[in-house]
């Protein structure tokens, strides 16, 4: 059965999964929150799914009812876009975030307690090149998960407890369900927080980071940091391979421009204050010290006077 997936900030990511659901064989409309609704077509280009797409654009104060939402915005506003569909969410609804930090969970579930909520972590990258062209520029593996699933799940349970409508979803490719989605996410922020704001700040693409004897340094210093953090936090299950993990991303990805550093370039609010102040917080309730962190965070915030 076709399904229709309404997706809730149609940028770079979102798009970018508009398309795979398309050719997945789903319905995909995307939300507008303008007074008039925008272009519904996309250009995608690198990696695939390439190719010209086109998408119905519904406005979120239309009142067609919703039942599968996929949130891509940016952090910050992921709790207005959501309340600006709340009218439209059917009784049933199911909603899945997919968006970067840490904390907005428990927000959405505040917002939304008595619905479906599912977690999503990408490594995908992708960039908007022109309004309507993205750049697919790196593949990535990308986790699904209920939120507050419990840890410890068998595989074969594991595999049995996928809900009927994440089966396209699988067969995009590099896409699995996960049975505890809150390690996925904790890797997620810190593979962010050691890239993120070093591209910004820097403006460089992700690959010279290892290309740059200097800013590998940082990245290195940063990743000790991250791992004191989780490790107090008692997420021990990916924080000991970190560095490896983050050069890999960083190679993977070494074309794409960060979504911070796109922020950055369009004069856009980023997500330092969700990632890397959310990580500074957390270090300093768990009497954890964060030197680099909190010299990038400072170096940021003054180099970048508007972003909080």
């Amino acid at each position: 059965m076709n399904r229709s997936w309404h997706i809730l900030g149609a940028g770079a990511i979102g798009s970018l999964f508009a398309a795979k659901l398309q050719n997945a064989g789903e319905q995909v409309v995307l939300l507008d929150h303008h007074q008039t609704p925008e272009s519904g077509r996309r250009s995608l280009t690198g990696e695939p799914p390439v190719g010209n797409f086109q998408f119905p654009v519904s406005l979120t104060t239309d009142t067609q009812p919703i039942d599968h939402l996929l949130v891509t915005t940016k952090s910050y506003a992921v709790i207005p876009a959501l309340r600006s569909v709340t009218h439209r969410l059917s009784s049933g609804a199911q909603l899945v975030v997919m968006v970067n930090g840490m904390g907005i969970a428990e927000q959405c579930k505040a917002l939304l307690p008595a619905f479906s909520l599912v977690l999503g972590s990408t490594t995908e990258g992708a960039f908007r090149e022109r309004k309507h062209t993205i750049v697919h520029a790196g593949t990535g593996i990308t986790h699904l998960g209920d939120y507050r699933t419990t840890p410890g799940v068998s595989r074969s349970h594991e595999q049995a407890a996928h809900p009927g409508w994440f089966a396209p979803w699988r067969s995009m490719g590099a896409c699995e369900w996960d049975s505890n989605i809150n390690d996925r996410l904790w890797l997620k922020l810190a593979i962010n927080a050691a890239i993120n704001p070093l591209t910004a700040l820097h403006q460089c693409k992700n690959g010279e980071l290892v290309r740059q004897p200097a800013y590998l340094a940082q990245v290195m210093s940063l990743c000790d940091e991250i791992q004191a953090v989780a490790l107090a936090a008692g997420n021990t299950a990916w924080a000991e391979d970190l560095p490896a993990r983050v050069i890999e991303v960083i190679e993977r990805t070494a074309n794409n421009r960060s979504s911070m550093l796109q922020d950055i370039l369009a004069g856009r609010p980023t997500e330092i204050n969700d990632i890397t102040g959310w990580l500074v917080k957390r270090a300093s309730a768990l009497s954890v010290a964060t030197p680099t962190h909190s010299a990038l965070l400072a170096k940021f915030s003054e180099t970048y006077p508007n972003q909080g």
